[in-house]
């Protein structure tokens, strides 16, 4: 986040406020590896779960290694009805959330703390 100290808090705690739970998923390898990985356990958590719509932040050169590793996992864990997108920030507000949830989460410390409320789980991969 480029927001100052105070400014970060301000928005954590609004953020917190509003409800909203997540669920975070991190890998330790590469970027596109992690990603992958990530989005493999991701959709095998979800489908299950009844989730009919993903989206992901757009990538765009990228976009097209989210789609494999979705349509592989989907292949594995039923395809059911997910939809999945990729939009631009500007497009979902909520992938501001999201940044900002993992955001505090990587920073670790009392960062991790504010955003804790809202956490239903931290999936860690490999390491």
């Amino acid at each position: 986040m480029k927001e100052s100290e105070a400014r970060r808090r301000t928005l954590l705690a609004a953020l917190v406020s509003t409800g909203i739970r997540a669920r975070v998923y991190s890998c330790p390898t590469a970027t596109g590896e992690a990603r992958t990985a990530c989005l493999t356990v991701l959709v095998a958590d979800i489908v299950p779960a009844g989730a009919r719509r993903l989206v992901l932040e757009s990538r765009e050169s990228m976009n097209h290694r989210d789609v494999q590793a979705i349509n592989s996992a989907l292949r594995k864990h039923g395809e059911g009805r997910l939809e999945y997108l990729h939009l631009r920030p500007h497009e979902e507000p909520l992938l501001w959330a999201a940044d900002a949830v993992t955001w505090a989460v990587g920073a670790g410390g009392d960062w991790r703390r504010r955003v804790a409320p809202m956490l239903d789980e931290h999936v860690r991969l490999g390491g």
